[in-house]
């Protein structure tokens, strides 16, 4: 494993605890928006990075997604049945403006996880 995937699987695990837990932080206060969680982790895989790769960007997306939907079934179960696999197959009966969030956070997953860009020497 290199410096640079260590780094970013830090800053994943850091981001994402942040994450979960400004969002838990957002419901207390009357906030809905789930992608949160998915954010913090983009933006600490986007810490982590030294490098720039679309591999990181597409894997912190997936990784962003699932979080995001995790973190809402936790949080946030249907009533009629608080099982994943049923929230999984009702999550057309979410609101609009839950699933533009759960949609934001691969988004910019994928811009953040692909790092940034190298610092160039001035001139």
């Amino acid at each position: 494993m290199t410096n640079d995937t260590a780094s970013r699987l830090v800053g994943a695990v850091v981001g994402s605890a942040v994450g979960v837990l400004a969002y838990w932080g957002m419901l207390r206060a009357a906030y809905y928006m789930p992608g949160v969680a998915g954010i913090g982790l983009a933006l600490g895989v986007s810490a982590g990075a030294r490098t720039r790769s679309v591999a990181w960007g597409v894997a912190t997306a997936a990784a962003a997604l699932v979080l995001s939907l995790g973190s809402d079934w936790w949080f946030r179960p249907f009533l009629a049945d608080p099982s994943l696999s049923f929230y999984l197959r009702h999550l057309t009966d979410l609101s609009t403006l839950t699933l533009v969030s759960l949609l934001v956070a691969p988004l910019l997953g994928f811009y953040f996880g692909r790092g940034r860009m190298a610092v160039r020497a001035p001139a």
